[in-house]
Formats: structure tokens, C-alpha cells, sequence
């Protein structure tokens, strides 16, 4: 619903000092920082899980996810991951990089 009213606002307010790219980016950024708080919710939740079944299919989950480290930002992984896949974007199509 917050994305949407960003959405509606930055249009109001007129294209002319936002491009389309930088509503996209914005709400990407929304995006990937409810997909970490998810991420974490989903550690917490394999720690206390006492059903070795269902750890390892949340563990499975989770690696699908991501790696810990890469919610750092400090590690470069080889198998893309919904995670890196969303960093990537962002970095890729960020006017500033980030």
C-alpha cells in the first residue's frame, strides 16, 4: 500500500524530477529491505524448529534466499540467489550506484 502511495505521489509531483527508472529503483529498495527482514524471520524461525524435517526444508528455503553473508554485502556468491539477483538490479540500474 506504501509503495503505492509513493507511486501515486511521485506522479502527481510530476515525472519531470523523477524518471520512471528512479520510482523503480526506489521501490526496489523497498522491496529488497522487506525481503531481509523476511530473511531474518526465516533464520529465527529454523532456530527454534525441533522437527528435523521441517528445518531442512526451511534451510532450503533460506539458501534459495540467499547466504548470510550477503545480507553484509561482503561476499560475491558463484550461484545467483533471489538476493543477489535483487542487489544486482539495484546496482546495475542505480544512477548512483549503490
Amino acid at each position: 500500500m506504501e509503495s503505492r502511495d509513493l507511486l501515486k505521489n511521485r506522479l502527481r509531483e510530476g515525472l519531470e524530477h523523477y524518471d520512471r527508472n528512479t520510482i523503480v529503483i526506489g521501490l526496489l529498495n523497498k522491496s529488497l529491505d522487506r525481503f531481509k527482514d523476511g530473511y531474518r524471520e526465516l533464520e529465527s524461525a529454523i532456530q527454534f524448529c525441533d522437527d528435523q524435517e521441517l528445518r531442512a526444508k526451511l534451510e532450503e528455503i533460506k539458501m534459495m534466499y540467499g547466504h548470510d553473508i550477503e545480507i553484509s554485502g561482503d561476499f560475491k556468491v558463484n550461484k545467483p540467489t533471489v538476493l543477489s539477483l535483487l542487489v544486482d538490479i539495484i546496482k546495475n540500474h542505480s544512477p548512483d550506484g549503490v
